[in-house]
């Protein structure tokens, strides 16, 4: 069995899909359950739950809005007459650098696909954008 993608960024809507892969059995067709155990802050479903050796599922996660940013390990598992399990890594994203926002010290946002930590106490202003504000934020990559 195997998670595809085994590492999941998630959009800004805090919601990522990846496809549950299971290998095909010999011998007449048997169904298992896919379960999956992540961190509260968490949703994991599968469409469908219950499929036989060879098939796959969609995973759907979804990550509570404030948690971001982080990173979670979703452990999923194949249980019936046969078993299997593998695991996949989660990344949520942080919240979208903004101008006219409040920002405290150790604030994170993403500004295009970097992200940035705030270094100073501030309101941003436009134009004065995280990569033109070296003393406000510093680079995390």
């Amino acid at each position: 069995m195997r998670v595809e993608p085994d590492r999941l960024p998630l959009g800004q809507d805090l919601t990522g899909t990846a496809t549950v892969r299971t290998e095909p059995a010999g011998g007449p067709p048997i169904v298992v359950r896919l379960s999956a155990t992540a961190p509260d802050w968490m949703t994991v479903t599968f469409d469908p739950a219950d499929i036989t050796p060879g098939a796959s599922s969609t995973m759907t996660i979804t990550a509570r809005p404030d948690v971001r940013p982080v990173i979670g390990v979703v452990h999923v598992r194949a249980t019936g007459p046969v078993s299997g399990a593998t695991e996949m890594t989660v990344e949520v994203p942080p919240v979208p650098w903004r101008p006219g926002t409040g920002y405290k010290v150790d604030d994170v946002v993403v500004h295009g696909t970097e992200w940035y930590v705030c270094r100073k106490a501030h309101t941003s202003r436009p134009g004065r954008t995280p990569p033109r504000s070296p003393a406000l934020w510093r680079h995390l990559g």
